[in-house]
């Protein structure tokens, strides 16, 4: 059992047995854990590999050199096997697998606290089935969000909430406590819903929208 796998089951809980992955040559290993929370009515996705190389960060923001990722699901989001050959399904680990890989690939980093991804420019849809078209990287503040190995070095956990292009651009024009209090206002839960509300467009919610 892997350092990564022990701090999350003191944290957060007991990962399945069998983890999704996708070897490719020449790139870090990523592994997805699935860690499923009844009491919260929630299943967490959690990257392991990509804290196995260090990001190139900054000078001074060396805290930020190595991170891992985590998703936060419906308990009732289809994760079989053969659920997860349809793409309306397995959007969300795909993301966080192209999110693990691309400081790596790009020899960058993922910005300190939070960084924004967005899906092409304009952004599209990250899936079938929704709108949501970019990713809200955020340093967790769950207790799985900081971790420190046997060698010292410490590894951040960002939280990838999904979000419209609408909110995207709210916080590019007010900043991110503009956003994450809209989205705290009006209820956006951190567990992915494909159709939620957009707090980008207030006035274009409709009544039947998801919460």
């Amino acid at each position: 059992m892997s350092q990564w796998v022990e701090h999350l089951i003191r944290t957060l809980g007991q990962p399945e047995p069998l983890s999704w992955q996708e070897i490719v040559f020449g790139q870090p290993e990523i592994k997805i854990h699935i860690v499923r929370l009844p009491d919260e009515n929630a299943t967490v996705l959690v990257t392991e590999g990509m804290s196995s190389r260090p990001m190139k960060v900054p000078d001074g923001m060396e805290e930020f050199r190595y991170a891992e990722l985590a998703c936060w699901l419906r308990d009732d989001w289809p994760l079989d096997e053969e659920s997860l050959r349809k793409p309306e399904f397995f959007w969300p680990m795909q993301w966080l697998r192209k999110c693990a890989l691309y400081p790596h690939h790009n020899e960058t980093w993922l910005g300190g606290p939070f960084t924004i991804m967005a899906n092409d420019d304009p952004p599209l849809p990250l899936g079938p089935g929704t709108e949501l078209s970019c990713l809200l990287l955020l340093a967790s503040y769950h207790p799985y969000g900081k971790w420190q190995r046997t060698d010292g070095q410490h590894v951040v956990v960002y939280d990838v909430l999904p979000i419209y292009t609408e909110e995207r651009n709210l916080e590019r024009n007010e900043g991110l406590a503009a956003l994450l209090d809209r989205l705290q206002e009006y209820a956006i839960s951190p567990t992915l819903h494909p159709r939620r509300v957009n707090v980008g467009l207030i006035d274009d919610q409709s009544n039947d929208t998801e919460h």
